[in-house]
């Protein structure tokens, strides 16, 4: 939760920006809440076949970081889960920082 925080909600942002990213650093609404950020994970997770495609992956005890897309309230977001966890979620396409 702290680097979802730190790097994509605007309360929160430290600044850090390296512009070497695959995706646009992008940034959740400044109402967004903690609970708002695990409803939209769980959202994302049970979003089409994300789910399964999570527990192939933990099963055969593939854990290279993986993105997963899914909806919630009708916006994108990007859900990445690495070594078992989930290491980042941001908004995807929308809302996204300049340089």
């Amino acid at each position: 939760m702290t680097h979802i925080l730190a790097r994509h909600h605007p309360e929160y942002w430290t600044g850090d920006y390296n512009g070497y990213d695959r995706d646009p650093l992008s940034m959740f609404d400044p109402d967004t809440s903690m609970r708002d950020i695990e409803k939209i994970i769980q959202s994302v997770i049970d979003y089409r076949e994300n789910s399964q495609w999570m527990k192939e992956r933990l099963d055969e005890g593939n854990y290279k970081p993986k993105g997963y897309v899914g909806y919630h309230d009708g916006k994108l977001y990007k859900l990445v889960v690495s070594g078992g966890s989930i290491t980042t979620l941001y908004p995807k396409g929308w809302n996204e920082v300049e340089d």
